[in-house]
């Protein structure tokens, strides 16, 4: 319901060490379209999904995952400060999402929250050309986003 309404791809993410894993996809139906894949693993740093998995960690573990990673250029606009990586990921707390754009592609705009109760921290995004998946639209959208997310957290709960 989530890809119908907005027509952009959806992703869930998770982090298996200092990297995100894509472990699901449903892709846009547009012609022109961002896709991960499913499998596809990149730098934890990276992105929206990312800043929102990095968000769900205890302070302790995420100034030791920082200790352990250097932060290099991905995308055109890829964070690799990590005073800048802070800040932002302090935003993302307060806010509840995250987004991203050129971070990782040229051109790629995403807004990501966090899915509860799994096993480990897990991240929704939407994912689309900037061109289309503006800002404006993403606000529009993340009223929505933000309710299919916590409609799937409650029924994690509810499930186990």
């Amino acid at each position: 319901s989530l890809r119908d309404l907005t027509g952009e791809t959806i992703l869930l993410h998770i982090r298996i060490g200092l990297e995100r894993i894509c472990i699901e996809e449903l892709v846009s139906y547009e012609n022109i379209r961002y896709t991960a894949g499913k499998g596809f693993a990149t730098p934890i740093y990276v992105g929206s999904a990312g800043k929102i998995l990095l968000s769900e960690l205890e302070d302790n573990e995420l100034q030791s995952l920082l200790e352990n990673i250097r932060l290099t250029s991905v995308g055109p606009n890829t964070i690799t400060g990590k005073k800048a990586l802070l800040k932002e990921l302090n935003k993302v707390r307060k806010q509840g999402y995250a987004t991203s754009f050129g971070e990782r592609v040229a051109g790629s705009a995403s807004i990501s929250v966090p899915i509860k109760n799994y096993i480990c921290p897990v991240a929704m995004t939407v994912l689309g050309p900037d061109n289309r998946f503006t800002l404006k639209t993403m606000t529009k959208f993340i009223g929505e986003i933000k309710e299919r997310a916590n409609n799937i957290s409650r029924r994690l709960i509810r499930d186990s």
